[in-house]
């Protein structure tokens, strides 16, 4: 599995932080996700249904929540990948919407860090 200093799925009772909302993380992913060292997705991610608080317009999908590891405090905090558009924060904890299914791939970086490249290719996309 990834390191928590890179990178952590947060535990399943956790209440989500990237957005507003009382969603908790067991909402978005089964018991058996984790991350490898290659930032390959293995395990269960459900199909969420009225979750507006994401963005507006956005109501049904596959949200993988990630906590960068502690190295990437207080840095700006680049993801490529969502939507094709490229979303900058310095929060730790992020929710990507898989919009390609599996073949979803988001890579975050920062300065001073190895990128760090998800793939979901090995995930199970529950309905």
């Amino acid at each position: 599995m990834i390191g928590s200093d890179v990178a952590s799925v947060p535990e399943q009772g956790q209440t989500l932080t990237a957005v507003e909302t009382t969603k908790k993380i067991s909402d978005f992913v089964g018991e058996d996700i984790f991350v490898n060292t290659n930032g390959e997705v293995f395990g269960t991610i459900k199909k969420v249904k009225n979750f507006t608080e994401f963005a507006k317009g956005e109501k049904e999908g596959y949200y993988f929540p990630i906590t960068l590891g502690a190295d990437y405090t207080g840095k700006e905090i680049t993801c490529k990948g969502m939507e094709t558009k490229e979303t900058k924060s310095n929060d730790l904890n992020w929710i990507v919407k898989l919009s390609k299914g599996k073949d979803s791939t988001f890579t975050f970086s920062a300065d001073e860090m190895p990128d760090l490249t998800l793939t979901f290719k090995h995930a199970t996309l529950e309905e």
